[in-house]
């Protein structure tokens, strides 16, 4: 079992930085999600969080020589479940995979909250959970799956900034698009 455990601090707003969490795929960092699904989605009576199941469909950026070893398909399910809690500004998102978990399971938790000495930035930590069962150089495959995670750790940080500049924009132009005629208005 390989544990891994990285934190980033986004020079953004906690508001900003989940509405992109939650717009993050597709981007051209990570080209391995096909598509994601909601399956449910409700609002805690108590605490007002929303909470989000969603299934993911992606692909495995794993070397096609461990493919054919441990004889997996690189196409894998996952589900996430997501819990923003708008009062406490945090958000936290579970992912399991799905496929493949009799041999290779992985659990990561994502938490964005607001930074506790700067509200205009964001605190990210990110925890994985790495078990390969079933398969002969278990722990050297824990490792090669743990490098990958890391990289697409750092992906997935670049593409948090892309897509947060993507709703940026949309917002500018949406802004320069929208003009009001008042001399239309009728007021009573």
């Amino acid at each position: 079992m390989k544990i891994w455990k990285s934190e980033h601090t986004f020079d953004h707003p906690w508001d900003t930085v989940t509405k992109a969490a939650w717009r993050k795929y597709p981007n051209p960092m990570n080209t391995s999600v096909h598509s994601i699904d909601v399956i449910n989605r409700s609002v805690d009576a108590h605490s007002g969080a929303l909470i989000t199941h969603r299934l993911i469909q992606t692909s495995w950026r794993i070397p096609a020589w461990i493919q054919k070893f441990i004889n997996i398909n690189p196409d894998c399910y996952v589900s996430e479940i997501s819990q923003l809690d708008p009062n406490k500004k945090i958000m936290t998102s579970q992912s399991t995979n799905l496929s493949m978990v009799q041999n290779i399971a992985i659990e990561e938790r994502l938490i964005y909250s607001q930074h506790p000495r700067d509200i205009n930035k964001t605190h990210m930590i990110n925890e994985s959970t790495i078990t390969i069962k079933g398969v002969p150089l278990s722990n050297y495959l824990e490792k090669i799956i743990e490098n990958t995670m890391v990289s697409k750790s750092n992906s997935g940080k670049l593409a948090m900034e892309w897509v947060i500049e993507k709703i940026n924009n949309e917002v500018k132009e949406i802004s320069k698009n929208s003009t009001f005629n008042h001399s239309n208005d009728n007021y009573l």
